[in-house]
This record gives structure tokens, C-alpha cells and sequence, in this order.
């Protein structure tokens, strides 16, 4: 079982590279020590501001070897291929990859290409997606939802006006926030419905021992389950 996680923190790095097979960093994480001393897949963010194509481009084209480049959205697919970039590209759970459509005119582009299961599809329709583009999901198991971004300054948990909990984090690289579930969304203990395939684990606020503990036990305590087994209401 081929396992991504995905950090935020050094600590988290650190913890992850005892268990996984990819290490994902975003941009503040690059250049790491540690992440040059794993196998690391550079997470590219979700809106590519031109001083973000300029970062990327020098990350790729400097000698920073990584294993592969994570992608967000379709622009970033136009500038790895304006700087010719040819390692493994993984599409991220924010690119549309919902029908088989959009899975064979993204492997137009990169043949090789691998797709994180979006979130909102149930178990049953990413089994029916993968029979119909041939393709095999790589399955989050661990991770808040990521439910939107935004501009404003926001870091840490708050709740809204119907007393739903939910976590902020800022990237002052990206200069947005993200929001994300209050509990992480968990597979952990459907173990046996994952057939072997590839997983993620995506870790956000979590310390560097609740990432280790996670990693080592392959068990969440408080989490929600999500649209894959349980679908929309």
C-alpha cells in the first residue's frame, strides 16, 4: 500500500518521514532539509498568483529534486508544461477530476498521471470513475475538509452562527487562509474497504506527536466520515 502524506509543519515532516513513501510539501516546506532527504512531492497551491508561478519555476528549475508536483488547478498544468517539466504530476483533490472526461484530457497532457479521489464522490462512484477512465484513485484515508479560501486573515478554531466548529490556518506565502472541517474527515477504520489501493493522510494543525500517532496506529479518535461511504443527504 503506496502511502502520500501530506504536511504543514516541520514537525509534521519530521514524524512522516518515518512512514510514508511521498512526503507532499508546499512552498515553505521546500527547502527543508528533511524534505531533501525524502521522498518529496511539491503540493502547488490552489490559485497560481504570478508571484507564485515565479517561485515554482525556480524551484523546478534550480536542481530541487522532488518525486513529483502536486497540482491544484489547470493553470499549473500550462506552466509545468511552458517549463518543460516531465517527473510525476499528481492532481490534487481541488482539480476537477469528477468523470472520465476530465481524467483521459488531463493524461492527454501527462500520460502518467495520478488523481487523488475528490472528496465530494461517494466510495461507489470513484469505483464506477476509475472502471471508466482505467484508472486508480489514491484514496484520502486522514484530513480536514478543505471547505473554502479566502483573502481575510484568519488562523485557528471558531465557530459560525449555527455553533459548527472549524479550523483556519493562514499561509503567509500564499497570503490566504484556509478553512477546513473542525474534525478531520477519517477511513482509518474502513481499512479493509481500501483494496490495497494508494492512500493519503493530510495533516494541518495536528503536532508532530498526534502526526506520528496517527501514522504508527493507522486509528483516528474524533472524526467525521465524509461523502465516500456515506454519500450527500
Amino acid at each position: 500500500m503506496k502511502t502520500y502524506v501530506r504536511v504543514k509543519t516541520e514537525e509534521q515532516l519530521r514524524a512522516a518521514a518515518e512512514y510514508a513513501d511521498f512526503v507532499m510539501v508546499g512552498e515553505t516546506l521546500a527547502e527543508s532539509q528533511l524534505a531533501g532527504e525524502v521522498k518529496a512531492v511539491l503540493t502547488l497551491p490552489e490559485i497560481l498568483r504570478e508571484k507564485s508561478a515565479a517561485r515554482i519555476r525556480e524551484l523546478l528549475e534550480n536542481g530541487i529534486r522532488f518525486s513529483g508536483v502536486e497540482v491544484s488547478c489547470p493553470d499549473e498544468l500550462g506552466l509545468l508544461k511552458e517549463i518543460g517539466y516531465s517527473g510525476k504530476v499528481i492532481s490534487g483533490e481541488l482539480l476537477y477530476s469528477y468523470n472520465r472526461e476530465a481524467v483521459v484530457f488531463f493524461r492527454s497532457l501527462f500520460p502518467d498521471m495520478d488523481f487523488i479521489a475528490p472528496a465530494e464522490l461517494t466510495d461507489s462512484e470513484i469505483s464506477e470513475l476509475e472502471t471508466a477512465a482505467n484508472v486508480s484513485f489514491i484514496y484520502k484515508v486522514y484530513g480536514r475538509q478543505q471547505l473554502m479560501t479566502t483573502a481575510q486573515v484568519l488562523d485557528g478554531a471558531f465557530t459560525d452562527e449555527k455553533g459548527e466548529k472549524f479550523f483556519a490556518v493562514y499561509d503567509s506565502v500564499a497570503e490566504l487562509s484556509r478553512i477546513y472541517t473542525g474534525k478531520p474527515v477519517s477511513m482509518l477504520d474502513k481499512k479493509d474497504a481500501l483494496n490495497g489501493r494508494a492512500i493519503i493522510f493530510d495533516f494541518t494543525n495536528e503536532s508532530g506527536a498526534e502526526t506520528g500517532q496517527i501514522l504508527r496506529e493507522m486509528a483516528a479518535s474524533e472524526h467525521i466520515r465524509g461523502h465516500h461511504f456515506k454519500g450527500i443527504d
